[in-house]
């Protein structure tokens, strides 16, 4: 395998970095999109580029890091590595580009003692595995038919529409207070603001400019995607984010969508895995909430992360830890849990309940059930340990990320 030079980019190394990442995913944004919209999120000293000397030390690969806060179990912000910006140049891809990326970036947050856990968002759900992460949250891709029957006794109040200027800080506002609420919400910058909510031409998909409604008790963002056909409207209405904090507040914001002018169909790709909407209408067929991977998270550091959550029962337990990247976490460790936090301390008894790191890293944020894993294989050992550890990392809900990084 070729030894990469992998170091910290300058902005001399921008461009290229621009431009393998284009050509591995294919796209072609506008000349603007790049210094308006994704540039300002860059901290180019979190961002890392391999170099071959066999080419004349040209750069065939680039990944970044932006530093992200997200809501871990108990409603507790912490700090996380963000991993984005990961591109091979096409022409030298399976030579080992990628792993020479994530080893740079995983030896360095070990070794300096940045964040204890990295998580990001896949091209391919078959990559990232290999590297130790493991898949922690779903996302839900929504489909419901417009005018779709809620039950009887559901209260629902009315919502306001509001132009952009007006209703951004009200939304920011909501999401701030929504975010220690749920699993997997991310602190937002000013930067990820701007990015999420750009109304340039390249996030659009040919709908219009973002509308937003508002209940005093959350928010709903879209777009119509306007089409006609001789039997009359058929726009679809494609929610980019909605959050609310009651349950009216839920019903209302998506009354209000379902029951939008000229539209046949609401669509939202980035739906939670436990949104109440499926729980709000009478005809559940009617609704389609098909779930795939989303975010997939790395235990860096299992000893420095497992004190950053809470735990739903208290729980002590040994846990014999594979790891094939990252052999610092390889070992027996004896894991003591309860709602006040976790310690993990490397011990030299025999082992309760063995399993990889990927599938600690899965159950962390509550997402998959640790008796799912085990019931796949892939966790095992005495099962009244696994019960109990499985208890231990569970959530009263599923974690969601709504966004994409």
């Amino acid at each position: 395998m070729t030894a990469f030079d992998v170091r910290t980019l300058t902005e001399v190394d921008v461009a290229t970095t621009v431009a393998i990442d284009n050509a591995a995913f294919g796209y072609q944004p506008g000349e603007d999109y790049f210094e308006t919209v994704a540039r300002p999120l860059w901290e180019l000293d979190r961002f890392i580029g391999a170099f071959d000397a066999s080419l004349g030390g040209e750069q065939v690969g680039g990944a970044g890091i932006f530093s992200m806060t997200m809501t871990f179990p108990g409603g507790r912000p912490h700090p996380v590595a963000g991993v984005s910006w990961v591109g091979v140049r096409p022409d030298q891809q399976r030579r080992g580009v990628l792993r020479a990326l994530m080893r740079h970036q995983l030896d360095d947050l070990h070794e300096e003692g940045r964040e204890p856990v990295a998580i990001l968002t896949a091209s391919e759900s078959a990559i990232y595995g290999r590297f130790g992460y493991g898949l922690a949250v779903d996302r839900v891709r929504l489909e419901a038919p417009a005018r779709l029957e809620f039950r009887p006794g559901v209260t629902v109040e009315p919502v306001r529409q509001l132009p952009r200027d007006r209703a951004l800080p009200l939304v920011r506002e909501l999401y701030a207070r929504a975010a220690t609420q749920v699993t997997g919400l991310m602190t937002r910058s000013e930067a990820s603001w701007n990015a999420l909510y750009s109304d340039h031409v390249d996030d659009r998909d040919g709908a219009t400019s973002l509308y937003f409604a508002l209940h005093r008790e959350g928010f709903i963002a879209y777009r119509i995607k306007d089409n006609w056909t001789d039997r009359g409207p058929a726009s679809t209405l494609l929610v980019h984010e909605i959050s609310a904090l009651t349950p009216v507040a839920w019903a209302s914001l998506w009354r209000h969508v379902l029951d939008y002018p000229l539209v046949r169909e609401v669509l939202y790709r980035r739906a939670w895995i436990d949104d109440p909407l499926r729980d709000l209408v009478v005809d559940v067929r009617a609704l389609r909430m098909p779930a795939t991977d989303h975010v997939w998270l790395r235990l860096v550091d299992l000893d420095r992360a497992l004190g950053l959550r809470s735990y739903r029962t208290a729980c002590a337990v040994t846990v014999g830890l594979t790891d094939a990247f990252c052999p610092w976490n390889v070992g027996t460790w004896r894991l003591e849990l309860g709602p006040d936090g976790g310690t993990a301390t490397k011990v030299q008894d025999e082992a309760q309940v063995r399993m990889d790191t990927t599938d600690l890293a899965a159950t962390f944020l509550g997402g998959p059930r640790l008796g799912r894993l085990a019931n796949a294989g892939r966790v095992v050992g005495d099962p009244v340990s696994i019960e109990a550890l499985g208890s231990a990392l569970s959530t009263p809900l599923g974690p969601w990320v709504p966004e994409g990084f």
